[in-house]
């Protein structure tokens, strides 16, 4: 009975040795096979686009099939089947938002990989419109120290009069004004 206790003991000991090293190198793969890492910018993937002409619905869903981004939008910014005529037919994904957007009257934000989509209704928002997309966004950087010069990580830092800000880090903060 002994020797079987024994072998018991040992199969099981074992087993746990196998689980462990399974539980370790199995997380690991996840995390390195996903792609969560650094989300692109719409300034940064470039694109050609075979559709030269089409309706809202139809151009957006070319841009899906070209690009890790989707879009959110409602029915409502879809509600016109009038036809787009695209100048592009290479360029950068905002270079296409910025096209469509113009002719009509949308706004796009970029959160993640997800892009939204918005009606402008005010003279305000049409103004939007009307200007260069890459200059909606301003990139803000710096570093909150406390009273003794040392950074201070854990700080909450917001954009003065909006609801965009970001956590200090042991370095410091950096938010783009509109995807952080």
């Amino acid at each position: 009975m002994i020797p079987s206790l024994y072998q018991t003991m040992v199969m099981v000991f074992k087993c746990g040795i196998l689980g462990a090293i399974l539980l370790t190198i199995t997380p690991n793969q996840a995390i390195a096979n996903s792609n969560t890492g650094q989300v692109k910018s719409i300034d940064e993937v470039f694109i050609k686009l075979d559709i030269r002409e089409g309706n809202l619905e139809a151009i957006l869903n070319a841009i899906e099939k070209k690009t890790d981004f989707s879009f959110f939008y409602t029915e409502n910014n879809l509600r016109d089947n009038e036809k787009i005529r695209l100048d592009l037919s290479k360029g950068t994904v905002a270079d296409f938002l910025t096209e469509v957007a113009k002719k009509k009257q949308l706004h796009f934000k970029q959160v993640n990989n997800i892009i939204s989509v918005k009606s402008l209704k005010s003279i305000t928002d049409k103004a939007i419109a009307d200007t260069d997309m890459a200059n909606l966004f301003i990139e803000v950087k710096g570093t909150v120290k406390s009273e003794t010069g040392e950074a201070l990580p854990g700080v909450t830092v917001f954009i003065d009069g909006t609801t965009t800000g970001t956590v200090t880090d042991i370095y410091e903060y950096s938010t783009d004004g509109g995807t952080t």
